[in-house]
């Protein structure tokens, strides 16, 4: 087990510390099953990490990467990647996780 450090846009707050954000689909792979990370204030763990055809990821795990809708996660995908932009085809890292504490502020 690892510390690793994933980057998450503030948008995504909310919905992970709800539990509703369980997955991010990335190019590069950040971490391996055990691994935890630290994002708004909450610590989370690696439950699996795999590799997956992005059109698959927009039609199974949408709801997991925090969106209502394939389409809403396309949007999302080629707003973070403007130059490339959408291609179904092309392989990912899927990135698994769950909480595992939050920090206690008061």
């Amino acid at each position: 087990m690892s510390r690793i450090a994933i980057p998450f846009l503030e948008r995504w707050r909310e919905s992970m510390s709800q539990g509703i954000k369980t997955c991010t689909s990335r190019t590069k792979c950040y971490g391996q099953l055990g691994d935890i990370f630290v994002v708004f204030d909450a610590t989370f763990w690696l439950g699996k990490v795999e590799k997956m055809k992005l059109e698959d990821v927009a039609t199974t795990l949408f709801r997991e990467e925090g969106c209502h809708s394939p389409e809403e996660f396309i949007k999302v995908w080629e707003e973070l990647h403007p130059r490339k932009g959408w291609d179904g085809g092309q392989k990912v890292w899927v990135h698994h996780f769950s909480t595992m504490s939050r920090k206690f502020n008061g």
